[in-house]
């Protein structure tokens, strides 16, 4: 497999570093073998259970730029851009919160989140907050409907509103993506995974950044995102919730 580049972004939201990968060459065949042995055990368990060749390779080669950044984030590696065939170091090892979000025993106060979609993946990091990134590719939809029906299973009804009151199909789909974005980075920085209803995060759709607040578990939470466009068919958006003051 021909590993990716991963390219530092110079833009640091919320205190966030970001890391952008392309994926647009993993799928090619090669050694799959020997870059899934660099991984650590948790990560190789999950590329074996990848049904199709190309998603296996994808997130094989989204995980190997993970380690390496977070080698180069710890003082290991070099900084900036991260050349193609450079060797990966040792895999870490990683543990996982109750809703399966990983962390490195080691580094506690290290919070660090990875997203992929198609071509493209996300890696972002910041000490001491816990923070989501996600990164999606923009795909058309079959009919306004699917889009609808998408969006009443995870979007508030102020979102719904906000959608139906879309100019065109080509604005309801940019706003569906930047709401789908920032709802995900949003429960990412939570850790909840998919044990909080998403329509019980309200986020809004056109303002590029805000505050949201949630009541998890009884206590209310302030989480801070802010939506990045990577492209024109590429949406992403960062969240950090504060653990310390």
């Amino acid at each position: 497999m021909h590993t990716p580049g991963v390219l530092s972004l110079p833009q640091r939201p919320l205190g966030v570093r970001l890391w952008r990968v392309r994926l647009g060459n993993a799928a090619d065949a090669g050694d799959l073998a020997g870059d899934v042995a660099r991984l650590s055990p948790e990560e190789q368990a999950r590329a074996a259970r990848f049904v199709f060749p190309r998603d296996r390779q994808r997130y094989v080669a989204a995980h190997l730029a993970l380690q390496r950044v977070l080698h180069e984030v710890m003082g290991e590696g070099e900084a900036g851009e991260v050349a193609a065939h450079s060797p990966v170091p040792r895999p870490l090892a990683f543990a996982t919160g109750p809703h399966g979000k990983p962390h490195l025993p080691q580094r506690p106060r290290l919070a660090f989140n990875l997203s992929h979609s198609g071509e493209h993946a996300l890696i972002g990091v910041a000490e001491q907050a816990d923070i989501g990134v996600d990164i999606e590719c923009r795909r058309p939809l079959s009919a306004r409907t699917e889009l609808d029906d998408l969006a009443e299973r995870c979007f508030t009804h102020a979102e719904q509103d906000e959608l139906a009151r879309s100019a065109t199909p080509e604005d309801a789909l940019d706003l569906f993506y930047t709401g789908w974005t920032r709802k995900e980075a949003c429960l990412k920085a939570l850790g909840t995974g998919l044990s909080l209803d998403p329509r019980e995060v309200h986020v809004g759709l056109r303002h590029p950044s805000g505050c949201v607040e949630v009541a998890l578990h009884g206590r209310p939470q302030r989480i801070h995102v802010v939506s990045l466009q990577l492209g024109d068919a590429v949406h992403a958006a960062v969240a950090r919730c504060d653990t310390s003051a």
